[in-house]
C-alpha cells in the first residue's frame, strides 16, 4: 500500500527495483530530456531552413555525438556484457541496463538527425520537390530507416524520369 507520506509512487524502469533504489533513474531520465533539445532544434532547423538548417542539424548531430562518446566512456564497465555474449540475447542483457538505454537512445537521436541532414542536403541538391524531402525528413525522425528508403526510392525515380 502506497501513502503519499511516504514518497513518489514506485518506477517499475527496472524490474523489482524502485526510484530510491535506482538512484540515477532521475539523472539518466533528465539526460535523456536534454538530448532531445538539439535533436529536436536539428529537425526544426531542417523543416523550417532547408538551406542553413543543415549546418545546424549537423552541428546538433556533432553535440549528441559528443554526448554519447562521454556517456560511452561511463557505460564502458556496463557496455561489455555485449562483448561476453554477442547475440541477441545480450543485446537484449546490454538493453536491460538503463545506463545503456540511454546511450542507445543517444545512439539513435545522432545517427538519425545527421541522415535527416543528408537528406535534406541532397533533397536539395538534386532540386527534389520540398514537401517531398520534407516528408523524407518526418519519415525518418519517426522511424528513421523507412524515411531513409522512402528517400532513395525517390530519388531513383527522378533520376529515372531526368534520363528518360
Amino acid at each position: 500500500l502506497h501513502h503519499a507520506s511516504h514518497g513518489p509512487p514506485p518506477h517499475r524502469f527496472a524490474a523489482g527495483r524502485n526510484w530510491r533504489e535506482r538512484g540515477d533513474l532521475l539523472t539518466l531520465e533528465t539526460w535523456f530530456w536534454i538530448a532531445h533539445v538539439p535533436a529536436l532544434a536539428g529537425w526544426l532547423a531542417l523543416i523550417v531552413a532547408p538551406g542553413s538548417g543543415v549546418r545546424f542539424a549537423r552541428w546538433a548531430a556533432v553535440a549528441l555525438a559528443a554526448g554519447y562518446t562521454i556517456l560511452f566512456v561511463l557505460s564502458a564497465r556496463e557496455a561489455g556484457v555485449l562483448a561476453e555474449d554477442y547475440s541477441l540475447r545480450g543485446v537484449a542483457a546490454f538493453f536491460d541496463v538503463p545506463k545503456l538505454q540511454l546511450l542507445g537512445w543517444v545512439h539513435y537521436l545522432a545517427f538519425d538527425l545527421f541522415v535527416g541532414s543528408w537528406i535534406a542536403e541532397e533533397g536539395g541538391r538534386l532540386g527534389m520537390s520540398r514537401p517531398l524531402v520534407i516528408l523524407c525528413l518526418v519519415l525518418t525522425f519517426m522511424i528513421g530507416p523507412f524515411g531513409l528508403l522512402v528517400f532513395f526510392l525517390l530519388r531513383a525515380m527522378r533520376r529515372n524520369s531526368i534520363a528518360s
